[in-house]
């Protein structure tokens, strides 16, 4: 296991800000944790928008923190998108931190007792190994502790909140999108549990039940959802000051726009724009379609048809033999592990 500490923590991560660089010098295991959550969300935003032109390519940085790449200065809705995913990432990851017993802040919630994260560790390594069909899981689960939800959130809201240092309308978007994602975060967890048996020879004669965070693909699926049904924030007091950033919402026959009016609220869960998305087709901006699978037999509408992805710039098709990573893991911390896969498959692909 990597040692993790201020040293190989801290000093690796060029982009924290002052705030954050000292939340790290205080728990640097929940910090790393927290960028590992940034890296899940990005890996999971490009499993959601694999079939349309703007794939989250732009959210990969060098210094694995998204909120320093300039695509998060805009107000786009694929921005919303970015902020809340890599928000619940961030409580998906520093929640699972804390049932390791590995953020000595952070208490294990058990029916009846408190554990501290010390008594938590010994607890992991002195559990029989569980069940096959959970064995993925409870690589990290089988401290019997619940995923304290409560301080993802916390600590989520606190690492990556303390990037607005504004008091306006674009920082309080983004304050509003890093709430959503936990938030979507935190309902997806309440019907995932997960329980192991313990006794002499497994024996079962005591059964360990927890609540765990959820697969963080769930959490991708209501995410998009919510994005497809975005809200547009209008500030009338300010078009005559950034005209360019509002123009006319229109209304799309994929993805439907709600406008915030007196009429119109929205809800602690509702993504939030001001800034139309571009026409990711642009060679001048940072998205290349070349090279992408597109779907050959989609009608026109779809995002993923030929036509929408590949920007009109035509499409091949062949058969391919390829090799892919699959099955990916997130383990503590801070890499993936991956499978290979080998597809053989027709397949349309963007000129």
């Amino acid at each position: 296991e990597p040692v993790i500490n201020t040293n190989t923590v801290c000093g690796n991560v060029p982009g924290l800000n002052n705030r954050q660089a000292r939340l790290c010098t205080q728990d640097p295991h929940a910090v790393a944790s927290a960028i590992q959550g940034m890296q899940l969300a990005i890996h999971e935003c490009k499993r959601q928008f694999k079939n349309n032109r703007w794939n989250c390519s732009a959210l990969e940085t060098k210094n694995k923190i998204p909120h320093t790449s300039s695509f998060l200065q805009r107000g786009y809705k694929e921005t919303a998108f970015s902020y809340a995913i890599a928000s619940a990432g961030v409580t998906h990851q520093v929640a699972l931190a804390c049932s390791l017993g590995k953020i000595d802040a952070c208490p294990c919630k058990v029916p009846k007792a408190q554990l501290s994260a010390g008594e938590r560790r010994e607890l992991i390594v002195s559990l029989p190994t569980p069940h096959a069909h959970i064995q993925e899981l409870t690589q990290f689960h089988s401290g019997g502790c619940d995923h304290d939800i409560n301080y993802g959130m916390m600590f989520s809201s606190r690492f990556l909140d303390s990037r607005e240092s504004a008091h306006d309308f674009m920082a309080s978007t983004r304050l509003h999108n890093n709430r959503a994602g936990r938030v979507v975060n935190g309902r997806c967890q309440n019907d995932e549990e997960l329980s192991a048996c313990t006794g002499q020879s497994g024996s079962c004669s005591q059964r360990i039940c927890w609540a765990v965070t959820p697969d963080f693909k769930v959490v991708g699926k209501a995410l998009k959802a919510k994005y497809d049904q975005a809200v547009v924030q209008i500030f009338n007091e300010i078009t005559e000051i950034l005209p360019s950033r509002l123009g006319t919402i229109h209304q799309s026959p994929i993805n439907s726009v709600r406008a915030v009016t007196e009429d119109v609220n929205y809800t602690a869960i509702d993504l939030l724009f001001f800034e139309n998305s571009p026409d990711y087709c642009r060679e001048n901006l940072s998205i290349n379609v070349s090279g992408r699978y597109c779907n050959a037999t989609a009608g026109p509408d779809h995002p993923d048809s030929c036509g929408e992805l590949c920007c009109g710039r035509g499409y091949v098709t062949y058969t391919e033999t390829r090799v892919e990573q699959c099955n990916c893991r997130f383990h503590w911390c801070c890499f993936i592990n991956c499978d290979n896969c080998t597809y053989t498959e027709q397949v349309a692909v963007c000129n």
